[in-house]
């Protein structure tokens, strides 16, 4: 939080005028001009030093207030989808978060405040959680925010470059990417581990009409690869279909 700029404190009163007013003015003269009382010329010298002393004190110790929060600019999610959000921030991991932030944002809705802290806490912790979409759903408000805690300062500059990325760096397959990624998920020719997080990010990127397909695959004989890799990517694109139910919920459409 910015602070006002701190002036040079003013000097002390200096041992004459000390003396003068502990002794007075009749035994320590003080360099009042010609013709004025020496004894209220060192009162109003005293005000002077005082007020002086009063406003640079206030001044080093008011912080300036942070300029105004802006406007919301996406609307809150419905409820549902809040209270999905609150079961995803149960768990530990980024990819359900970064799918709920995709989910939001393709709807047109933005992050709810009480969610601001929540989130910002955990990209402090996790570098694979998405900041473009996190700065998008935040918007403006939520941004203003993180920057009123120093704690936060890292994300928001992360957020800010982020803001600058490509819109979408795994756009969903067309119809024949996704065939083709579900037939090399079905081919199983990777290591469990792996075909595991292949069918993961597979799921992110299908389109969500794609399900029937890949369960058509899943109910045919496959090796152990397969069966992972399939199943992952089911996992992921039935996450992605429930939050697309929650956020198209009819509190939506009064």
């Amino acid at each position: 939080m910015s602070t006002a700029t701190t002036p040079p404190a003013p000097a002390s009163p200096g041992p004459d005028l000390v003396n003068a007013a502990l002794l007075g003015t009749d035994r320590r003269p003080v360099p009042a001009p010609e013709g004025t009382d020496p004894a209220v010329w060192l009162l109003e010298a005293a005000a002077r030093r005082r007020a002086a002393t009063l406003v640079t004190g206030a001044t080093r110790r008011v912080p300036l207030p942070p300029a105004a929060a802006p406007a919301p600019d996406r609307p809150r999610p419905p409820a549902p989808a809040r209270e999905v959000l609150d079961e995803i921030l149960l768990v530990t991991g980024s990819e359900p978060v970064n799918l709920w932030l995709r989910a939001a944002l393709d709807a047109g809705f933005g992050l709810a405040p009480e969610h601001w802290a929540a989130l910002l806490d955990r990209a402090r912790r996790a570098n694979d959680l998405d900041r473009r979409r996190l700065g998008a759903a935040l918007g403006a408000r939520g941004v203003w925010f993180a920057r009123q805690n120093p704690a936060w300062a890292a994300v928001v500059r992360s957020l800010e470059a982020a803001a600058d990325e490509a819109a979408e760096r795994d756009p969903t397959f067309n119809g024949g990417e996704a065939a083709a990624a579900l037939q090399a998920l079905a081919a199983g020719t990777q290591q469990v581990g792996g075909a595991r997080a292949l069918g993961r990010r597979v799921g992110t990127r299908l389109p969500v009409d794609a399900y029937d397909a890949l369960a058509r695959l899943r109910s045919q004989p496959l090796d152990e690869p397969a069966r992972v890799g399939l199943a992952a990517a089911e996992e992921v694109l039935r996450l992605r279909l429930h939050l697309a139910a929650t956020f198209d919920h009819p509190e939506r459409h009064p």
